[in-house]
């Protein structure tokens, strides 16, 4: 199993709609919570923050082998 993020967008008065960028990964193989940081910069000097919280859990039991 595995989890990838796509880049979250924001909007702001005068540049419009921001894509955020991050460091972390965005793609995850592992079992539980991974947290991305997301930063959002205008190009003015101003930026903003958000974290986003990436679940992987493998709830699918194996398939029943036949016999």
């Amino acid at each position: 199993c595995s989890a990838t993020a796509t880049a979250p967008t924001t909007n702001d008065n005068c540049k419009g709609t921001i894509t955020g960028t991050t460091t972390d990964p965005l793609t995850y193989t592992t079992q539980g919570t991974h947290v991305i940081t997301w930063t959002f910069n205008d190009g003015n000097g101003n930026t903003e923050t958000a974290t986003q919280n990436v679940i992987v859990d493998d709830v699918t039991k194996p398939a029943k082998p036949i016999l």
